[in-house]
């Protein structure tokens, strides 16, 4: 099975301007207990996935959206974390990357921010921008 995810993920750690930002802090669906509240880290989750048909049947082109969650101390910097990943040159990804072969990557939805509040009742709530992608890959 593919996994789109780590395929984008490995594409994105590739990339110094996202790393000099969060390191190597790009999870799949949720921030480890271990990250502290005041870390810059990246989610990524599938939304959906549509299997395309032909006549003949499933085609094996499949279309996965995938949400992108930018958690830093400061809204300034959680932009720059989704400018970053926005603007990584993701859309030229083409062929075949880490086992997936892809057909093309979009931008999908545009940017939303929001402020997740500190669960202790501190002050260290995280600043979120978040936006989609729709990856369309190849099943072999």
């Amino acid at each position: 099975m593919a996994d789109v995810i780590k395929t984008i993920r490995n594409y994105l750690l590739t990339k110094t301007a996202i790393t000099d930002l969060i390191g190597q802090r790009i999870y799949a669906s949720r921030i480890p207990q271990s990250t502290s509240q005041t870390q810059s880290c990246v989610t990524i989750a599938v939304l959906s996935e549509i299997y395309e048909h032909s006549i003949d049947g499933l085609s094996g082109i499949v279309q996965t959206r995938l949400i992108f969650d930018c958690f830093a101390s400061t809204a300034e910097l959680a932009r720059s974390i989704a400018d970053s990943i926005i603007w990584s040159d993701m859309d030229k990804l083409k062929g075949v990357y880490t086992n997936l072969n892809i057909r093309s990557v979009m931008m999908d939805d545009g940017r939303r921010e929001y402020v997740n509040e500190d669960v202790a009742g501190g002050d260290n709530q995280r600043h979120v921008v978040t936006f989609d992608i729709m990856v369309f890959w190849l099943r072999s």
